[in-house]
């Protein structure tokens, strides 16, 4: 029951794009149900609905291209610097969370 020492030495860009993505799915159907349960029977919705899903569009991918140049940037610093230190420790059943 002692403490496992690990390091972080890659971050798959791949994988964190699709899972970046998924969230972003979710986001995508918050923002698309806004305008239908705000809907008073006018016909902005259309109108609103394209520019919130265009808006949506652009800021998820400069947020995408963000977070893939992190990843890559990591994985090239890491070999000067030996990635990031990760403490694990086991889990005792006394210490798991209870709902």
């Amino acid at each position: 029951m002692g403490k496992h020492r690990f390091r972080l030495t890659r971050i798959d860009p791949v994988l964190t794009g699709i899972c970046v993505g998924a969230i972003y799915a979710v986001g995508l159907l918050v923002v698309l149900m806004i305008p239908v349960l705000f809907d008073k029977g006018g016909e902005s919705t259309p109108s609103l609905l394209r520019s919130m899903l265009s808006m949506y569009v652009v800021m998820v991918l400069l947020a995408s291209l963000i977070a893939t140049s992190v990843c890559y940037l990591y994985n090239l610093l890491v070999r000067w610097t030996g990635g990031i230190p990760v403490e694990l420790s086991e889990e005792t059943p006394e210490h798991r969370e209870r709902p």
